[in-house]
């Protein structure tokens, strides 16, 4: 059972925590990006200005070097802009995917749509598949905080299931090693537990 605990129980405890974690905050990943996003740009910017700064020499025009100073600046102040707003990423992500699903779907449909006017065949699978996808895009748009948090919670339930399967399977396995265990000892003539040290004999039980 020690083995069992020392193998089995820290990934399962992990995931169950991690699916919880994700059920309960579902924008957790997409919130840490954003502040790592954040971060970086504020360092780039601070970094650049600071190189910009020493390494100006005394006798050139401070004009020479605003605009990539203004760049940094910019930078930085971007990276601030970043960190105050968390959904940021995740907003931009789902617009950038909205649009891109729409631009690939709605053409197919319009395609299939006129291959029925045509009196075509084979038209119903593309228009029901870009149908679907044209409803995904306008939904990537209009709600962006809907798609990513299924996602993350579908991803935490399966977390959850895979790790409660996990220590049902490695508990059913060490008890199944175990027993195989205490059966070998018990054919070489090991005292069985619970028997006051007689030895079972397995040739007494044949036929």
């Amino acid at each position: 059972m020690k083995d069992f605990m020392k193998r089995f129980s820290p990934g399962s405890l992990i995931c169950c925590a991690a699916g919880v974690l994700l059920l309960v905050n579902p924008h957790i990943i997409t919130d840490l990006l954003n502040t790592v996003i954040g971060v970086v740009l504020i360092a780039l910017g601070v970094l650049w200005a600071a190189g910009l700064l020493m390494n100006k020499q005394p006798e050139q025009p401070l004009s020479e070097i605003i605009l990539p100073l203004l760049g940094s600046i910019a930078l930085a102040v971007g990276g601030f802009y970043v960190l105050r707003h968390t959904g940021l990423l995740e907003r931009v992500l789902m617009l950038a995917l909205g649009i891109y699903l729409l631009c690939s779907a709605l053409p197919k449909l319009i395609e299939s749509l006129r291959t029925k006017k045509s009196g075509g065949s084979g038209w119903e699978k593309s228009a029901v598949t870009s149908a679907a996808t044209v409803i995904l895009g306008v939904v990537a748009i209009a709600i962006p905080a809907f798609l990513p948090a299924f996602v993350m919670k579908t991803l935490g339930v399966l977390l959850i299931l895979g790790g409660i399967g996990n220590f049902i399977s490695g508990l059913s396995s060490s008890k199944l090693f175990r027993d195989m265990k205490l059966d070998y000892e018990y054919r070489k003539g090991k005292p069985a537990p619970n028997t006051s040290g007689k030895v079972i004999d397995i040739e007494n039980y044949r036929d």
